[in-house]
């Protein structure tokens, strides 16, 4: 603040970024401050607690992971994150709120494609271990159209906060096999990290087989899949399906369930409900949730 004289008698009001006042007869000029807003009522700092646990979700899920959740990458990390903040909780910690989220309850794809094949997972040092197993009472051309995506996130028994995220395409048993197919992806040491595996079914149109799903050679382009197969070389627009929770492996303690942190949700599923573990294509290794 500065006592000034110039020249224009007593002079009030804003010019730019000053503000001139009189005090005590005296003109004065000050730098202007705006007031910033920042009320810390109870639902604005619950609100911000789930926006910042969706934030850091969403921070580190690939693209790849929610192609079903909408016909571009803006309405599909939308949707990712507003499913994320609609499905979480919160409880007080001290002036604050701590959201955790349910891990059955973060949605990566919704759609009517069934699984095929169950998966069980085991985790060894930094290698996780998913094994796809053929289900029953699927006919051949279906199974042979299908596929399944898995996405695995890890949390930290550090700081207890999502860290880590891997996702891509199974390689699954041919029809004819009796054994699982497995697959290993490499993740951070067990000792440090829980995982958490989900499972995103898909098949193409009627008509389409795609070998190469055996193999596991195969990527997504927005909502294509694009591979070279032995029975057609072009990409075929995928059905996809609800995403599901697998398992859990590793420890980082005690995960959130929904139902003892001060879930200020009536419905945290949103207007359609998630329900946990919603289709049986999960199952198998480690400390799996029960549905």
């Amino acid at each position: 603040m500065a006592k000034t004289a110039i020249g224009l008698g007593q002079f009030r009001g804003k010019v730019g970024g000053v503000v001139f006042s009189v005090s005590n007869g005296e003109q004065v000029a000050k730098a202007y401050q705006p007031v910033v807003a920042n009320p810390r009522t109870s639902s604005q700092l619950r609100q911000r607690a789930k926006m910042n646990l969706a934030g850091k979700i969403s921070a580190i899920v690939r693209r790849d992971a929610i192609n079903a959740l909408g016909d571009n990458n803006r309405i599909r990390r939308a949707t990712f994150l507003s499913n994320l903040m609609r499905n979480s909780a919160t409880v007080a910690n001290g002036n604050d709120f701590t959201a955790s989220i349910d891990p059955r309850l973060i949605v990566f794809s919704k759609g009517s494609s069934v699984p095929v094949v169950t998966l069980s997972t085991t985790l060894t040092g930094s290698t996780l271990t998913i094994s796809a197993t053929k289900s029953t009472g699927i006919s051949e051309e279906r199974y042979n159209r299908s596929g399944m995506r898995y996405v695995v996130l890890g949390i930290s028994n550090v700081t207890g906060e999502y860290d880590f995220s891997k996702t891509g395409i199974l390689a699954l048993p041919e029809y004819s096999a009796e054994t699982a197919t497995t697959n290993t992806i490499q993740v951070l040491a067990s000792e440090d990290h829980a995982y958490l595996v989900y499972g995103i079914p898909f098949d193409f149109n009627e008509g389409y087989g795609v070998s190469s799903l055996r193999s596991g050679v195969l990527s997504f382009v927005n909502n294509n899949i694009s591979a070279t197969t032995e029975v057609n070389e072009s990409a075929a627009v995928a059905n996809y399906g609800a995403s599901f929770f697998a398992s859990q492996v590793g420890d980082a303690g005690e995960l959130p369930d929904g139902s003892e942190n001060g879930n200020d949700n009536e419905n945290p599923g949103g207007s359609t409900p998630v329900e946990p573990n919603p289709n049986p294509g999960g199952g198998g290794g480690g400390s799996d949730l029960e549905g």
